[in-house]
């Protein structure tokens, strides 16, 4: 007949060394998740010298979120945008538009699920100011 005390220490023995050094599959599943973080891309970037209006458009490669941020400085102006997408029968069509004084600071414009792949920003100025924009996508 075998004592209690001894299955006792059996069970509580320490598993050996190669099974702790198998991963699991939420270990693996884990780090692809970590590896395959969602950030900001910069799909386009530019500035440029502007009087009346001017158009940028760029497509759309990954991401389900667009923004277009731009900014202008001085001379009490107003920048108004614009942000478009492209459909394949009806062309261009406004999704959103905004306006900011020329300040420094951002004007974003942003959607969500964003489906197209061409997208086209439009810019106003009444004064000639030099702007600046990003187009970019998350995801």
């Amino acid at each position: 007949m075998s004592r209690p005390g001894a299955a006792l220490t059996i069970a509580t023995t320490a598993a050996p060394a190669h099974a702790a050094a198998r991963p699991t599959a939420t270990t693996h599943q884990a780090t692809a998740v970590a590896a395959k973080s969602a950030h900001w891309y910069t799909l386009k970037h530019g500035s440029f010298m502007l009087t009346g209006s001017a158009m940028r458009n760029w497509n759309r490669k990954y991401g389900r979120v667009m923004q277009v941020k731009a900014r202008c400085w001085g001379n009490n102006a107003t920048l108004y945008v614009e942000l478009q997408y492209r459909a394949t029968w009806t062309g261009w069509h406004n999704i959103k538009t905004g306006h900011r004084r020329c300040d420094g600071k951002y004007l974003i414009l942003r959607v969500n699920n964003a489906g197209s792949k061409n997208y086209d920003a439009e810019f106003h100025l009444n004064r000639k100011h030099t702007v600046e924009y990003w187009a970019q996508a998350y995801g």
